[in-house]
């Protein structure tokens, strides 16, 4: 019954810390994602790259984004954004 238990405990951690999906912007398609605490300050943060549709006129590729969220008690809230940190997809970005 305890190892029951602990099981049962162990699921709903998880369920519930790890489970939860990141809102995705309307038009977005997310490519990747990783899970750490980037700032060191025992918080959870999710990096994730998505395209965004938009089209680089210079090389023609995808442009990409990258949104850091962070983990709060209402599920994950964009922390930190960026287009140039990322290279579009025909400029060998991810």
């Amino acid at each position: 019954m305890k190892m029951l238990f602990t099981f049962f405990c162990c699921c709903l951690f998880f369920h519930n810390g790890f489970a939860q999906t990141i809102p995705v912007p309307v038009g977005y398609e997310l490519l990747q994602e990783a899970n750490g605490d980037l700032d060191k300050d025992s918080v959870a943060e999710k990096a994730a790259v998505f395209n965004t549709g938009e089209v680089n006129t210079e090389s023609g590729g995808t442009v990409r984004e990258i949104i850091i969220y962070k983990k709060t008690r209402h599920g994950w809230k964009a922390w930190q954004r960026s287009k140039n940190a990322i290279l579009d997809s025909k400029s060998g970005g991810m």
